[in-house]
């Protein structure tokens, strides 16, 4: 029997495919607009208001390093780190990181700089834990109520998978697998 016999005549898609079908929804920029900072220079840059970065512990793409190193890039630029695996903020849910992002959209508020400590290595930056990942669920915070969530984390947290569905579903593949 041949492999596409076994598939009931479907193939299975290779990696390149795959990987073409999802870059059909990357942004591309036909001019890039010019500014004015040098970001060769070995001087942080001032921005007109300090920059937000976020890293996950475990990413695989943009490591957390790489969030520490451009915040010292950056003039009083805030850092935190979300305590998750995959890539970016949307892996995991954290109503931690979810504060601290609206924190800093909405009134301007963000988390300290990392500092340079006696050895010479960075330390000091907020740190957030994940509420909820793929196949772990949410299961609330403090002041739970009878089925254990409170009302405004079930709130934010329904945001978030709606960020999630609409983000997430539109760059992955459907399933080629039904699983009951």
């Amino acid at each position: 029997m041949s492999e596409d016999d076994a598939n009931d005549g479907q193939r299975n898609e290779t990696l390149e495919e795959m990987l073409d079908e999802v870059s059909q929804y990357t942004i591309s920029f036909a001019d890039v607009p010019d500014w004015d900072a040098n970001l060769q220079s070995p001087n942080p840059i001032n921005t007109s208001f300090p920059i937000l970065f976020a890293g996950n512990t475990h990413d695989p793409v943009t490591p957390l390093s790489s969030a520490v190193a451009m915040s010292q890039r950056f003039v009083g630029a805030g850092l935190f780190e979300l305590k998750a695996e995959g890539h970016c903020t949307l892996a995991a849910t954290s109503l931690c990181a979810i504060m601290k992002i609206r924190d800093y959209l909405q009134k301007g508020v963000f988390p300290p700089q990392p500092t340079v400590v006696a050895d010479g290595t960075l330390a000091g930056w907020d740190t957030c834990e994940a509420n909820e990942w793929p196949w772990k669920p949410f299961l609330g915070g403090p002041g739970k109520t009878e089925d254990g969530v409170r009302a405004e984390d079930l709130l934010v947290l329904q945001g978030l998978r709606e960020v999630h569905r609409e983000i997430i579903g539109r760059l992955t593949p459907p399933l080629k697998v039904r699983l009951e």
